[in-house]
């Protein structure tokens, strides 16, 4: 009694770790033939079931509407009053004819996504944003640009590239110097592109800064999961 006492233990503790080893050996090759940058891109070998719809699609049908603006939010009047003052300046440019998407939408199976979508391309959607750190101390209006140097050529980068994302109808139209109440200047500035020191991309910085936009927002919330290139091929298949 007292020597299979002392045994069973061993062998229990034995066969853990036998486990263990062999979920550390699947975790490794797992990590070998499939690296992160290759998830979504690399096809397996052996093959796998043709899926009749995408994980985005799928999604879609129990998705929870989208969110609107919460009540709490219409508190800070400097946001809202500059909104109803200036509504030139928040104009909601989107390509897509909303009453075609819900024509074609029409019979999906998660009609109150539908019409949140829709009601958001219409008027805006919420960003998710909790601001219910916003006080008294948070400034009404914020300039972030840390007074970044930029040369000649990069000024006129930018000034180009303003122009095109005004008439494109992604920048508003000019409003002055001076930020309106419940603004926030994120860093605008630009890199270079791979192997060439002339050519640049602009860069939004939007979360600089301890005001920033995306400081407001829960690294939790807004997720889903996109479909990659082996979800379109099951589809081609």
């Amino acid at each position: 009694m007292c020597v299979s006492g002392v045994k069973a233990p061993i062998e229990v503790l034995t066969a853990g770790a036998k486990e263990a080893r062999k979920g550390r050996s699947e975790v490794w090759h797992e990590r070998v033939l499939h690296p992160k940058f290759l998830r979504g891109f690399q096809w397996d070998s052996i093959g796998s079931v043709a899926h009749s719809q995408t994980p985005s699609a799928t999604f879609t049908e129990t998705a929870p509407p989208v969110p609107s603006v919460p009540v709490d939010d219409y508190q800070h009047t400097n946001v809202t009053d500059t909104i109803s003052r200036y509504p030139h300046l928040f104009t909601i440019v989107t390509p897509i004819c909303i009453s075609a998407f819900q024509e074609l939408l029409a019979h999906h199976p998660n009609q109150a996504l539908v019409t949140s979508m829709c009601q958001g391309f219409s008027h805006g959607f919420w960003p998710f944003a909790d601001t219910s750190s916003m006080n008294s101390s948070t400034p009404l209006d914020y300039d972030s640009m840390f007074n970044i140097q930029l040369s000649c050529d990069e000024m006129d980068f930018l000034r180009n590239q303003r122009n095109i994302e005004i008439q494109a109808g992604r920048y508003s139209d000019c409003f002055g110097t001076r930020l309106l109440p419940g603004m926030v200047c994120p860093p605008i500035f630009t890199v270079p592109k791979p192997h060439s020191s002339k050519k640049y991309r602009l860069v939004n910085d939007h979360s600089a800064g301890a005001h920033s936009p995306n400081s407001f927002i829960p690294v939790e919330e807004g997720h889903m999961r996109p479909d990659n290139l082996l979800d379109f091929g099951h589809c081609l298949r």
